[in-house]
């Protein structure tokens, strides 16, 4: 029995693999993010696998080259460049790598499996808006905020759009019109039920601009395509008007980095580290300012301030898988239905991701990133090349046996590691809301795999439960040079409050002022800070 007979399913598995990012949540169980099983690094590397088990797949996309791919690979280039070298700053750490080419096999993958993709795409969006519904009922029938299956309102809404667009795509008008029409309708109450004014607004601009991009009358692509320029100067112009003033700061601080790393960025993920010295004191003066800062609250500064100039030609890449898109559909004999929903599956979370977290977090995260292979495959068009003969193939099968069992082995690992210290990092918080000692729970985490968190929750029970400074130190230090995250939290007054503790001042003396610098309106780590500037005095003049 032939495996390739079974390689249609491969993009199922991956689809399911998505599904399950957080396995807890679909159990009702509390603290589900603290354990995730399919993060970014896991689906990147389920991409690659993907690509490595067709390599016939991936020499059709290719070759022979044609514009559209190789436009998109060109553009691609300064952001891989930018990647390659920050995996050279950080010692070669694989799933810092895998976190960020994330970005870049995903949609790849999707592109190079369209066909088998397509289908199962759709149905993986209805039953996550199916579950959305679901989850937002028993939440207001609980008396509980209705955030959704994803725990956010904003990230719920678009998915509950998305998921509505798809309903109609599936049932189109022509063969069942009631199932088209309730699909129109839950895109609108989507946009609607969880209050989330960036996804509305964001819908309220993808949905003409869809259609208008796909008409044959010059016109109306022009008026589209102003569409979508005005939605996204207005989604911007948001950052800047936000009445709290957060988001206004938080772009400050993604220009701050991107002048400051023009040419390749801080590096993906790094925006929490580096921006606490970039966010304007002002900031912390909002109602909502937050004791973590992530990320900047539009996905453009993201990229632009992790990755530089990579970052922005990667925003170019987008361009033009979309401008090929539409001219290959424009000109194509289809309906009309499947391109205008790949269309709105892209620009509706690109328009809403100008003002909110999505590229970043599941699960609009793999569907944008899926739609915009599809799409990319669209642009493509079908390649006419000739299968290589089965001489040829057979010398490179067994070399391609090997990638596919290392590919396979390092996901089976990486899933293991990652999940069982998922598992008891989310038994830990579940301990410690219940008044349980979760000290060996964080400590058993740490042992499959070193998070930040973990390494940070360790930290503070050793130093604030058990008096035990030496030990919070250590975890701490470790914080700093096995993970990407130089500043996380309150990991400095901590370590600040530690080094003091063990009678080091003058370590402690610059912790607590780089303390500060990360969040200038402590007034608690002042007091300290001129306590143990005092008491380093004293003990001075008394040795003399």
């Amino acid at each position: 029995m032939k495996l390739s007979r079974y390689l249609p399913f491969a993009p199922v598995l991956f689809l399911a693999g998505a599904w399950f990012t957080y396995p807890a949540l679909w159990i009702g169980g509390s603290c589900f993010a603290d354990f995730r099983l399919f993060g970014h690094a896991s689906l990147a590397l389920a991409a690659l696998l993907l690509l490595a088990l067709d390599p016939e797949r991936l020499r059709r996309f290719f070759l022979p080259m044609r514009p559209p791919v190789m436009q998109v690979i060109g553009a691609a280039v300064p952001g891989c460049v930018a990647i390659l070298l920050h995996y050279y700053h950080n010692q070669g750490d694989p799933v810092a790598f895998l976190n960020a080419i994330f970005y870049l096999v995903v949609p790849l993958a999707a592109a190079v499996w369209a066909d088998e993709f397509r289908k199962p795409f759709l149905l993986y969006i209805v039953l996550l808006g199916a579950a959305n519904l679901i989850f937002l009922l028993l939440q207001r029938i609980n008396g509980i905020p209705g955030y959704g299956v994803t725990g956010n309102w904003n990230w719920s809404a678009t998915v509950m759009i998305l998921a509505g667009a798809a309903f109609a795509m599936l049932f189109r008008p022509k063969e069942w019109p009631f199932g088209a029409l309730c699909g129109m309708l839950l895109t609108l109450i989507g946009g609607l039920a969880f209050y989330s004014r960036g996804a509305t607004a964001a819908m309220l601009v993808a949905i003409p601009a869809s259609l208008a991009l796909l008409s044959r009358i010059r016109a109306l692509r022009i008026g589209g395509l102003c569409l979508v320029i005005g939605g996204t100067l207005m989604m911007l112009a948001a950052c800047y008007t936000d009445t709290d003033r957060t988001r206004r700061d938080l772009a400050t601080a993604a220009a701050t980095l991107f002048r400051g790393h023009p040419l390749i960025g801080i590096g993906i993920d790094r925006f929490e580290s580096e921006s606490p010295a970039a966010l304007p004191e002002s900031y912390f003066d909002n109602r909502y300012t937050a004791e973590r800062h992530p990320h900047p609250h539009n996905e453009f500064y993201r990229f632009a301030a992790e990755l530089g100039i990579g970052g922005i030609a990667l925003c170019g890449a987008v361009i033009l898988i979309l401008y090929g898109a539409i001219r290959r559909y424009v000109a194509g004999e289809d309906d009309i239905y499947e391109p205008a929903f790949l269309l709105f599956a892209v620009l509706l979370p690109l328009l809403h991701g100008q003002v909110d977290v999505l590229l970043a977090e599941w699960p609009v995260d793999t569907i944008l990133l899926i739609a915009l292979g599809l799409n990319w495959h669209a642009a493509a068009g079908e390649n006419e090349a000739a299968d290589r003969p089965e001489s040829e193939i057979s010398t490179v099968r067994w070399p391609l046996y090997a990638v596919q069992i290392i590919l396979a082995g390092f996901l089976l690992s990486l899933l293991i590691r990652t999940g069982l210290s998922g598992w008891y990092a989310r038994q830990a918080t579940l301990a410690a809301r219940h008044g349980q000692d979760a000290g060996m729970l964080w400590e058993t985490s740490r042992r499959w795999f070193v998070t930040p968190h973990n390494l940070y929750a360790g930290a503070a029970i050793a130093l604030y439960d058990r008096k035990d400074p030496q030990t919070a130190i250590a975890l701490l230090r470790r914080l700093e040079t096995e993970t990407p995250m130089q500043n996380y939290l309150h990991n400095q007054g901590m370590m600040a409050r530690a080094l003091a503790a063990s009678g080091d001042l003058d370590a402690a003396i610059p912790r607590f002022e780089a303390e500060l610098k990360n969040f200038p309106r402590d007034e608690a780590t002042r007091r300290l800070l001129a306590a143990t500037k005092a008491e380093r005095d004293r003990l001075r003049n008394n040795r003399k």
